[in-house]
């Protein structure tokens, strides 16, 4: 009941404004920092967010550090330190995708996971009014968000 009552909270008002896609970056950057100072070896393409893109977000900047802290303490958690964890974010139609791919270690494939983590994330993406695609192949794990640019 707990962590159901943690995902469907509607307690939280976020602060939506434009933000620069600088600040996405930033934030992907941070984290990728985290994990790899963790043990995590990243192999990165960050093509958003530089100082001449006029390019914006409409978003809560700290609902989107939760989004990202929240996918990256996954990896941390469920994720093979032996194998490169890549992280994307490109414009893509009108839109910025983000994609996270890392290997399930093999003892995190038995763990149970109530996936309320994931629920949070889905829920903070619509807020923002974008999409989450969550995808498992073999021991391969992506997560992918695409948030709408505004000019």
């Amino acid at each position: 009941m707990f962590e159901y009552a943690l995902v469907y909270e509607e307690n939280e008002t976020p602060e939506l404004r434009q933000l620069p896609l600088s600040v996405l970056n930033e934030i992907l950057e941070e984290n990728c920092d985290f994990i790899t100072l963790a043990g995590f070896h990243t192999e990165k393409e960050i093509r958003i967010g530089g100082r001449d893109q006029k390019e914006k977000i409409y978003g809560d900047k700290v609902m989107l550090k939760r989004i990202f802290s929240n996918l990256f303490s996954n990896i941390l958690k469920y994720g093979d330190k032996w194998e490169t964890v890549i992280v994307r974010a490109v414009p893509d139609q009108g839109r910025i995708r983000i994609t996270l791919t890392n290997t399930v270690k093999k003892d995190a494939a038995d763990t149970e996971s109530s996936r309320i983590g994931l629920k949070s994330v889905e829920k903070m993406v619509k807020i923002h009014q974008g999409e989450l695609y969550v995808m498992e192949e073999g021991s391969a794990y992506t997560v992918q968000i695409r948030l709408k640019i505004r000019n």
